[in-house]
């Protein structure tokens, strides 16, 4: 179990480090009056069948185009060779086809209005604060589970089982990069993504130990054992259909939801179903592990007693 630990962290951490020391994919704002979907299509056989990503960007004809083609070149004859590539794709979503110096000029508003290649700096810096990010708020939900809860074995089980949540996440980005028709680029969307994957963790997991909580105020003298799984037991169906439902959900998204959301929704869907099974598998057996070991008396409960023949 420990090595399978060390290695989903491993692949996790390979996933995220990817721009950390080499220019980031290139980004390409461009003014059409096509929709971003018709642009994925458009765009995909220009880049060699390497899908993109596209997104709508401020006004409604304007995209932000994402591409890791050629990302490793720094040669202004490839820049320029891309920037002919775009036009080829986008010139037939204009009512009056402009020309290619029209379309690769940034001050006459007609195609590309900015190009950009984020550096190692920038792309090093925006690792990091995502680590920020998902870190702060993981420490602020441990100390919420700590006092609402009162008991270190709570936060500190919601922490591993969020984590595990992250890491699989994380995981399936990397194992998957380049297998799935779609970009698995990890961006600002798949950090909030992530954030809300934390965010629905902790409604499932706070429900179960508001249970627990609520059955150790009934002072019945039972074994922890038994009390953990009543609380599960009659918590499980409130958390299979509501992760069910909001699964069904992300899935109708994912399959219609068009090139844009396919990756946000992925990365949703894989940390909900990991939030869902940690917190019912994971978090919850791991605080039972923890009193049992570490509590000498709880007024709740007694251990369980063999009686002797």
């Amino acid at each position: 179990t420990r090595r399978a630990a060390l290695l989903v962290g491993a692949l996790a951490l390979a996933g995220c480090a990817g721009p950390g020391g080499k220019p980031a994919p290139q980004q390409i704002h461009v003014m059409t009056s096509g929709g971003f979907t018709a642009a994925y299509n458009a765009l995909t056989p220009q880049f060699d069948n390497e899908p993109p990503t596209v997104k709508l960007f401020g006004t409604d004809n304007r995209i932000k185009i994402i591409t890791k083609y050629k990302y490793a070149s720094s040669s202004p004859e490839e820049e320029e060779g891309i920037e002919a590539q775009v036009y080829e794709a986008m010139k037939g979503f204009y009512k009056t086809t402009p020309t290619l110096a029209q379309f690769t000029d940034q001050q006459s508003g007609l195609g590309i209005v900015r190009m950009e290649k984020v550096g190692p700096t920038i792309a090093g810096s925006t690792k990091t604060k995502s680590f920020y990010a998902i870190g702060i708020s993981l420490a602020m939900i441990f100390l919420y589970i700590l006092f609402r809860f009162k008991g270190w074995e709570f936060g500190f089980s919601f922490f591993v089982a969020v984590t595990h949540d992250v890491l699989i996440v994380l995981t399936f980005y990397t194992l998957f990069d380049g297998i799935l028709p779609f970009s698995m680029e990890i961006d600002q969307s798949i950090i909030a993504a992530l954030l809300t994957v934390i965010g629905y963790s902790l409604n499932d997991t706070v429900v179960v130990f508001d249970r627990v909580r609520e059955y150790m105020r009934e002072g019945k003298r039972e074994t922890l054992t038994n009390l953990f799984n009543r609380a599960l037991n009659s918590t499980l169906s409130r958390t299979l259909i509501t992760s069910s439902i909001t699964m069904l959900v992300l899935l109708m998204t994912f399959i219609f939801g068009g090139a844009g959301l396919k990756s946000m929704s992925f990365s949703l869907l894989v940390g909900i179903a990991a939030g869902t099974y940690s917190s019912l598998y994971l978090a919850s057996p791991l605080v039972l592990d923890l009193k049992q070991r570490f509590s000498k008396k709880d007024i709740h409960a007694v251990e369980e007693q063999t009686t002797p023949v």
